[in-house]
């Protein structure tokens, strides 16, 4: 499998140093291909996002459903969730929300920060499952806590709305900075009318020191295709 990743990437690193190969995705795909037929469900993964996205190879969106399929009984969280997105979308299979849940709701449970911020989408919209705002809060707080930053943005939101949860400026602002990395002054961009008591103040900075100590967001800007762990 490894030798799919090689030629696709075009590059290893091995002890320090970087061993070079010229990209070819035929030769990509013919490993990725050979150990996803051996049932290596993390090559059964890596096969599907190549016919998932345009990079070369023909996108073939109904290939890559029944690559992420297999990939995704094995029980592999990445694939559980872009099988969710797929049946969500109608991409590759016929659109079906209750499939679209039942795969999210298997990445989720293995705490992959991208099907729980989605889940949370789908209960705060009420797509497949009932409208729940408050069900919606607690995904995206777990999102969050696994390192996606777009959690936050979720979360802070439904704070300062009231939304799903009892309204909160102190705490909407506390996840206000988390979210946008605001370590050390308050961000004029923060959406509120009024200054806070020096009270309200202690309470945000404690909060978001707690938050900041305890949630480190995930780097996105590795280039795809990320090696799956």
């Amino acid at each position: 499998m490894k030798l799919g990743a090689l030629y696709l990437n075009a590059e290893e690193t091995e002890n320090g140093s970087a061993i070079y190969h010229e990209q070819d995705f035929d030769l990509a795909v013919k490993w990725y291909r050979m150990a996803a037929k051996n049932g290596d469900k993390v090559a059964q993964y890596c096969l599907a996002t190549i016919y998932d996205e345009p990079i070369g190879w023909p996108p073939g969106v109904v290939e890559a459903a029944k690559w992420y399929r297999l990939s995704a009984e094995q029980g592999y969280a990445p694939a559980q969730y872009e099988l969710g997105g797929l049946y969500f979308n109608g991409q590759g299979v016929e659109k079906n929300l209750n499939q679209c849940v039942y795969w999210t709701e298997k990445a989720a449970a293995q705490n992959h920060p991208d099907a729980e911020i989605f889940l949370g989408g789908l209960y705060e919209l009420g797509e497949g499952v009932p409208k729940d705002p408050a069900t919606a809060l607690a995904w995206f707080k777990k999102s969050a806590e696994v390192g996606e930053n777009q959690a936050a943005r979720h979360v802070w939101e439904m704070y300062l709305s009231g939304h799903g949860t009892a309204k909160d400026e102190v705490a909407a602002f506390a996840w206000y900075r988390l979210w946008t990395g605001d370590s050390k002054s308050p961000s004029c961009k923060f959406p509120l009318e009024r200054q806070f008591t020096d009270q309200e103040t202690q309470r945000s900075d404690a909060l978001y020191r707690e938050l900041a100590q305890r949630i480190k967001f995930h780097d996105d800007t590795k280039p795809w295709p990320l090696w799956p762990e």
